[in-house]
């Protein structure tokens, strides 16, 4: 636990705030572009990550931070769901890295003399803090102690001994 407001924060619940705002900042820094080389002269030229179905990812990235502050920093009383929401957070943050990478993988790539296009810098920049996002909101989720629907656990009774 780390003291942060005067509030005691979980070190998970801290990992997915502090990744979800470097995902922020680092969605717009270039995610996709093109550079090359005509006459001597440099060109390039990129956009963020708030394109095409990126930009559900973001927005379920940002969700989930958003989420975990409200419950830590804003004294906000959650409603009950049949999911718990450690669970809700982590699938989140789960799907949205699946977007964001998944619509880096599917723009075209290419490297030939004289110029590339592909995944920018801020990209591979995103993809880290999303996957950092995903990892503390699934140890948060196991620290939480929520069950999940697939995980049925074991039962309190030992099976019957053999005659």
């Amino acid at each position: 636990m780390t003291e942060i407001a005067g509030r005691q924060v979980a070190r998970n619940d801290l990992g997915v705030m502090a990744a979800g705002a470097a995902a922020l900042v680092f969605s717009l820094l270039p995610y996709y572009g093109l550079s090359y080389k005509v006459a001597g002269a440099d060109f390039s030229a990129s956009f963020n990550a708030w394109h095409g179905y990126a930009t559900l990812g973001m927005l379920l990235l940002v969700a989930a931070a958003g989420v975990v502050a409200a419950r830590v920093f804003g004294g906000v009383t959650l409603p009950t769901l049949p999911l718990g929401w450690h669970v809700i957070v982590a699938g989140l943050a789960g799907l949205g890295t699946f977007l964001v990478i998944l619509r880096a993988l599917t723009y075209p790539h290419i490297d030939v003399p004289g110029g590339s296009y592909g995944v920018k810098w801020g990209g591979y920049l995103l993809f880290l803090a999303a996957i950092a996002e995903t990892v503390f909101a699934v140890m948060a989720l196991r620290d939480s102690g929520e069950s999940v629907s697939f995980d049925r656990g074991t039962t309190d009774t030992p099976p019957p001994a053999a005659p």
